[in-house]
Formats: structure tokens, C-alpha cells, sequence
């Protein structure tokens, strides 16, 4: 499901870099100051081409005159380091971002540096994958829900019988997990039959538009199509 990025030489490098000319958002700011930096963060993050499916560090890099941080009146206007954080990691998900949700994030390393540019800011995000080959390329995906919320995703732009293979692939694998847990094989071990790809909660999925289909019906409809 990886296949070839638009941008192979970009995408070889351990980390992806996002430079934005911009002031952050607190995440209590307002709802239409939040979306436009979103959109902005999300638009940069949109030209790797690749969904990063596994854990990741992020480290954040705010260049901004100190005055900013410290005198009246400039203070008064300027979010708090950690109020900055969720705005821009939000931005970073969603089906043409870079994450899927924010539940990837393992580690944040913020920082604020002081610069001579005033009034300009600059913000750096640094998204490190803790394995490199954790990632689907942008596509058009449907996520199977397999039951208790757990979803896989599909390529929708597959044939349906080719599709309705990898539905077919899930189930089995879950079947033959839960024979495993049944006989009284620890999970660990029993987990070794699962498939490779990371499995998100729907709620996780939902929060960010992705489609997410009941696996009986995207079944059913697969075998209606082959």
C-alpha cells in the first residue's frame, strides 16, 4: 500500500520539516483564527505526500523578538508556549495532512528563540517517525471498521474484489487472534497474526473526516460490486 511518492527525494529524509512564516494560535484563541492556521499547517503538510501511520516525535521552533515574550503591551497578545502546541498538531492531521490524529504523538520538544525580525515569526515543526516505513501514501482510503472501533484501511480506488480481499485478509486474522486469546495465549504473542498495518480507533478517525465504514456492510457491498 506504500507505492512511489510524488517527491522520492524529500520523503528519503528521516525528518519532515514544515517552515511557516506565521504567528501561532493558542488552542483558545478563536475558532476562526484556529482554522486558518490549521489550514495553513495543513496545506504544508499535504506535499510530502505520506501518511505517517506510526508513532512520531515532534519538536516545535518559534522565532520571535523577545519583547513579545516579556513586555507590556506585547505580552498580553502573545499565547503561552504550551497553549501553541495543539493548534499546530492538529493541522498536521486529516487525510491529506501528515498525521492521522494526534494520538501518534510519543514525544514534543517546544521551543521559543529569540530574533531581530519583529513583528515577523516563524514557526519549524519536526515530525520524526520513530520506524520510517510506518506510512500509506495519500490516496483514497475507506477504514473498516472490524468491530469494538478498531479500523484498517482499504485503497478505495482498488477493485472491489481486491478490496474485498483485504477485508477477507482482516478477518482472518482477527478470527485467528481471538482462537489464540480463546486457548489462553498471551496477547503479546497472539498479536503476532494481526495485521502489519496500525489499526486507529474510529473515534480517532471520525474527529478527522476520514471515511470509516461497518465492515458487514462495506462487505456487502463489495461482493454485490465483484
Amino acid at each position: 500500500m506504500s507505492g512511489e511518492p510524488e517527491n522520492p527525494e524529500a520523503l528519503s529524509m528521516p525528518d519532515y520539516e514544515i517552515e511557516l512564516e506565521l504567528t501561532p494560535v493558542s488552542f483558545q484563541g478563536s475558532q476562526g483564527a484556529r482554522r486558518r492556521l490549521e489550514q495553513a499547517v495543513g496545506e504544508a503538510a499535504a506535499k510530502p505526500g505520506r501518511l505517517l501511520t506510526g508513532e512520531v516525535g515532534i519538536e516545535v521552533e518559534w522565532l520571535l523578538h523577545e519583547k513579545r515574550r516579556w513586555e507590556s503591551p506585547y505580552t498580553l497578545g502573545t499565547p503561552d508556549l504550551d497553549n501553541v502546541l495543539k493548534p499546530l498538531i492538529d493541522g498536521l492531521c486529516g487525510p491529506a495532512g501528515l498525521l492521522i490524529d494526534d494520538c501518534q504523538v510519543q514525544s514534543i520538544a517546544c521551543t521559543w528563540i529569540d530574533w531581530e525580525r519583529d513583528p515577523d515569526q516563524r514557526i519549524t515543526l519536526r515530525v520524526r517517525p520513530n520506524m520510517m516505513d510506518d506510512w500509506l501514501r495519500h490516496q483514497p482510503l475507506v477504514w473498516i471498521d472490524m468491530g469494538d472501533g478498531l479500523c484498517w484501511p482499504v485503497p478505495s480506488s482498488l477493485e472491489p474484489s481486491v478490496q474485498l480481499i483485504f477485508v477477507q485478509h482482516f478477518e482472518a486474522s482477527l478470527a485467528l487472534r481471538d482462537q489464540f486469546l480463546a486457548i489462553g495465549i498471551p496477547e503479546a504473542d497472539a498479536k503476532f497474526h494481526m495485521p502489519i498495518q496500525r489499526r486507529f480507533h474510529r473515534a480517532r478517525l471520525h474527529s478527522h473526516e476520514f471515511d470509516v465504514r461497518p465492515v458487514a456492510l462495506y462487505k456487502a457491498s463489495l461482493e454485490e460490486q465483484g
